[in-house]
């Protein structure tokens, strides 16, 4: 009897933490989404490179993005890292849009093109990796949020000899949770909004954000526009692979 109730209460732990988790546990698991704005109309995958779980339980999985340049320009192929985090004691899961480790990678290739093989590569790194960079960009994906519920702001800064670039995201706020139908499936979603603020040199870039967090997968769905309500912007999961 008690080790038909150990195997029972391990079935049920294993499925709560199955579920509780809004990105997938699955190493080399391949996303596709389609991207559409004015000048773009394309699919980019996104694949899941590692997932660890640290001594506290807290499960970490690093997820890449490869997307095709329109019209070649600068460089043909972009890549972005990002990461979720689940803490097992509040059952958040928290989504790092970007860190100083995705910052250099996102910067790496723009410096590579600017310098025209005057620096190699190794000289590009050493020059990111000397640059002073704080903070970090998360979106905190709470199941158990009541509907208008707001959650922290975020802040980034990255210094580049004299000039400084901001990045600060704010007025998030958890809009429910809400089922959507895409080509990939349909998806239970938590549903919640925020305002991303890039200032460089000049007038900052204002972005209002909508996004779609679903269990196992993680965002499935965003949409951002420069004014609000104006979504010029979105970004949709179209197949979920293994």
């Amino acid at each position: 009897m008690k080790a038909i109730f150990s195997f029972t209460c391990a079935l049920i732990l294993g499925f709560v933490a199955a579920s509780a988790q809004y990105f997938s546990t699955t190493a080399d698991q391949k996303f596709t989404f389609n991207e559409k704005s004015d000048e773009v109309n394309q699919n980019y995958s996104v694949v899941v490179k590692s997932v660890d779980t640290d001594a506290d339980g807290i499960v970490t999985a690093v997820y890449e993005e490869t997307h095709k340049v329109p019209g070649g320009g600068v460089f043909d192929e972009m890549k972005m890292t990002s990461k979720y985090k689940y803490n097992p004691v509040d059952e958040v899961t928290t989504h790092v849009l970007m860190d100083r480790q995705s910052m250099i990678d996102m910067l790496f290739p723009v410096i590579q093109t600017s310098a025209q093989g005057q620096m190699s590569d190794d000289q590009i790194r050493e020059h990111l990796n000397s640059m002073k960079i704080t903070g970090e960009i998360v979106v905190p994906v709470a199941p158990n949020a009541a509907e208008g519920q707001v959650f922290e702001k975020s802040r980034m800064r990255c210094f580049m000899g004299e000039q400084q670039m901001n990045i600060l995201l704010s007025k998030g706020t958890y809009l429910g949770k809400e089922t959507i139908e895409t080509e990939a499936g349909k998806f239970d979603c938590v549903k919640l909004s925020y305002q991303m603020k890039t200032a460089v040199v000049g007038a900052p870039q204002i972005q209002y954000v909508t996004a779609w967090y679903a269990p196992g997968v993680g965002a499935v769905k965003t949409v951002s526009g420069n004014k609000k309500g104006a979504d010029s912007e979105q970004q949709v999961i179209v197949s979920v692979g293994k």
